[in-house]
């Protein structure tokens, strides 16, 4: 299996004019999703300082542009829920499983996957996500769950789970998309 880690891929300047277009739109649409999501009284909830927006990574694959944004835990609604219960912010799931919030570890792991050729979210290939902690010397598989947020709504469609991250420890994430294997690296706040 083919492996990139880095930049985006060598090639035609307008494929790397369009990544970088993308990357900008992505990230832009991401810091506004994350101040949309903090309420203040998610801000009162978390002990560690930069929990409640994390951290951002981006990379190319393939014809993908990745982005994985680690944020606060977010929870995780079905579309029953939101009939039975009406809540105002979290996750709606739009395929997969439905992950619990709890643990004082414990973050939002965001992988949103854009088509590098118009930017849109991609929706019908699933990624495989593992999890190294390099700090604590383990690996988990993650769950890939189809999800967007309740107020952003499908423009933000992505992929993920809440998943413990302790703070101030390293890891890798490895996401396995179409034949290539991408990975991100970063220390949590």
């Amino acid at each position: 299996m083919p492996s990139r880690v880095g930049s985006a891929p060598i090639g035609a300047a307008r494929s790397a004019g369009v990544a970088a277009l993308v990357a900008l739109g992505v990230a832009a649409l991401t810091v506004a999703g994350c101040a949309d999501r903090t309420a203040p009284e998610d801000a009162a909830r978390s002990t560690r300082p930069g929990a409640e927006h994390g951290l951002v990574l981006t990379r190319s694959a393939g014809d993908y542009l990745l982005v994985v944004d680690v944020l606060a835990p977010e929870p995780m609604f079905t579309a029953a829920d939101l009939v039975a219960h009406r809540p105002a912010d979290g996750e709606l799931v739009v395929e997969g499983r439905v992950a619990p919030v709890d643990g004082a570890d414990v973050r939002h792991l965001e992988v949103h996957v854009y088509d590098l050729r118009d930017g849109e979210p991609v929706r019908d290939v699933r990624p495989v996500l593992t999890l190294v902690d390099h700090t604590a010397g383990r690996s988990q598989p993650l769950d890939a769950t189809l999800m967007h947020d309740l107020a952003i709504g499908p423009r933000d469609d992505h992929f993920g789970t809440n998943a413990p991250l302790p703070a101030g420890h390293r890891f890798t994430l490895r996401v396995e998309l179409a034949g290539t294997t991408t990975e991100f690296t970063g220390v949590l706040p």
